[in-house]
């Protein structure tokens, strides 16, 4: 079946680091792959559901999962494209992120040969990239509080705190901009817990 070249190309996903901690000093041995960081959005992702559910949230679980899952697979491709190369990039780097992000996922997704699954998918990851329902706030605040558990996991390991204080602030701010008061409460707390 034509599906399974798709699959093999979904699967280099466990291969390939997620270069931004690489550029932030942390060595290869011990960075997480894009496939781990996938598997973990998920789960906070479920997590996050499950509080704003307690609190009278209506949301479409299927598709804050499909988003999760997939919210990265331009990684195959473009690898984790770091703020600093942003930078280096000026005013445009956003735009031309956004770009090659677009041009990775419909190439990767073209190579599953069902029009039907690759037409879901790529709407899924355009409403995920457009960050304006609560489904795909939902899983960008679970990318955030993965990069935030992750930085807790590397200061663990023995690196500096001043290391991360960059990341630790930029997702800060962003889980804060998303504005649901039930995340926003848990990103306290997981603030507490770091300054233990």
């Amino acid at each position: 079946m034509e599906i399974i070249d798709g699959i093999k190309e979904l699967y280099k996903l466990k291969e390939i680091p997620r270069t931004g901690w690489i550029f932030h000093g942390i060595k290869l041995e011990h960075t997480e792959s894009v496939a781990e960081h996938l598997s973990m959005v998920s789960i906070l992702s479920l997590i996050l559901t499950h509080i704003l559910e307690k609190n009278d949230f209506k949301i479409n679980v299927k598709k804050v999962l499909e988003m999760a899952i997939l919210h990265d697979i331009p990684e195959i491709l473009t690898f984790d494209i770091s703020k600093q190369y942003l930078e280096y990039l000026g005013t445009k780097g956003q735009k031309i992120k956004s770009m090659l992000e677009k041009s990775a996922t419909n190439y990767i997704l073209n190579k599953l040969h069902d029009e039907e699954l690759s037409s879901n998918w790529k709407k899924v990851l355009k409403e995920y990239w457009s960050s304006k329902t609560l489904e795909s706030k939902i899983v960008h605040a679970a990318d955030c509080f993965d990069i935030m558990f992750q930085i807790i996991n590397y200061e663990n390991l023995g690196y500096p705190r001043s290391l991360f204080n960059d990341i630790w602030q930029d997702v800060s701010k962003r889980i804060t901009s998303l504005e649901i008061h039930p995340i926003s409460k848990v990103l306290e707390e997981l603030k507490l817990k770091r300054k233990l």
